[in-house]
């Protein structure tokens, strides 16, 4: 193939999702970084303007990315929304893709921000994907930045219900209150949770020292969670309108059937109500006589209260466990081994640590 001629991008993207090495370097023989470069200009998705190296990354395909790598392109590619392979392999959750491009250093930024100001941190929290969380705190990735509608990683993770990203970013020490402030209509992560009523994760940032505020405790008494218990009943005062005109509604149709009954026991025959009297004490007594036995008769099921905890684990079980995550504790570089092993270490044009 000639330096200057195109290779098929359908061709090229392929073999990127595939991971299928080979073609690549088939189709895009070793050239120096600036031709390659703009050889990737011709090579994007035509709708997303992503790069064979974003797809290599989104499916984790390691032997395409070195390959890619190999021959030029670069690790810090946007598509059309300026998210960077880094994002796509953070919202897949795909680890050792993120551990790879952190490898390369300077070149490629841990807190790159497409056109929402989202970091891969966002993308990951807002997947559910917390060993992608662990990995990029491990890489250095600010904690609590800041989207354009002033929403840290915290909030994605609360708004999606994972339990173990949230418990990650808070032991890397976000911000269990954090909001956009007065000017903004972003709230806390715990209110976010209780809206989408995640029980364990407003749990966990009720630990962290977040503060209840009255809807998340309304909404607590609401579904009968755990973490109400000993609240006591809502205050008065918390009521609103539609409540108390709903009970006064209650109480006058309660109040019109009881007229309703008074004025019919009063028009019924004496006769007809000696014999309803008589009927009733039969049925009463024939229910509570005891078996030939003189055992007392046993219900095949127990009667549990209404707001009794355990009628609370019934009606919502607890989720499966979900996998353990590690602690984000910096170990010693991982990453080493991705370039040593396909010998990108000494390959001219690569951003290295």
């Amino acid at each position: 193939m000639a330096a200057d001629a195109t290779p098929p991008a359908r061709a090229i993207l392929d073999a990127a999702a595939r991971d299928d090495a080979k073609s690549l370097l088939a189709l895009l023989p070793e050239r120096d970084a600036p031709v390659a470069r703009r050889t990737t200009e011709t090579t994007r998705d035509p709708w997303t303007r992503a790069g064979p190296i974003h797809l290599a990354c989104e499916r984790g395909a390691m032997d395409a990315l070195a390959a890619l790598l190999r021959v030029g392109f670069d690790p810090a590619d946007v598509d059309d929304e300026d998210a960077t392979p880094l994002h796509y392999a953070a919202a897949r959750g795909e680890v050792a893709a993120i551990d790879a491009l952190l490898a390369l250093g300077g070149g490629v930024d841990v807190d790159a921000t497409d056109v929402r100001g989202l970091t891969p941190l966002h993308f990951a929290s807002g997947a559910g994907k917390p060993l992608a969380v662990v990995a990029l705190l491990r890489g250095g990735a600010r904690v609590d930045a800041k989207s354009r509608d002033h929403r840290a990683p915290l909030h994605y993770a609360a708004a999606v219900g994972c339990v173990k990203s949230a418990e990650a970013l808070l032991r890397a020490g976000a911000d269990a209150d954090a909001d956009g402030g007065a000017k903004t209509k972003t709230r806390s992560p715990v209110v976010v949770a209780a809206e989408r009523r995640w029980e364990f994760v407003v749990e966990a940032l009720a630990r962290a020292g977040a503060a209840l505020d009255d809807d998340v405790k309304a909404i607590a008494r609401k579904e009968r969670w755990a973490i109400a218990e000993g609240w006591g009943p809502p205050p008065a005062a918390t009521k609103t309108a539609v409540e108390a005109t709903a009970a006064a509604a209650e109480a006058t149709a309660a109040a019109a059937a009881t007229t309703a009954t008074t004025a019919t026991t009063t028009a019924t025959p004496r006769s007809t109500r000696v014999t309803a009297s008589v009927a009733k004490t039969f049925t009463t007594t024939t229910t509570t006589t005891r078996p030939a036995s003189g055992r007392r008769p046993v219900s095949g099921r127990k009667t549990v209260a209404a707001g009794s905890t355990v009628a609370a684990r019934r009606r919502a079980p607890a989720p499966p466990p979900e996998p353990p995550v590690p602690e984000a504790k910096p170990p010693p570089a991982p990453n080493a081994t991705f370039l040593a092993r396909y010998g990108l270490a000494d390959v001219p044009g690569l951003f290295q640590a």
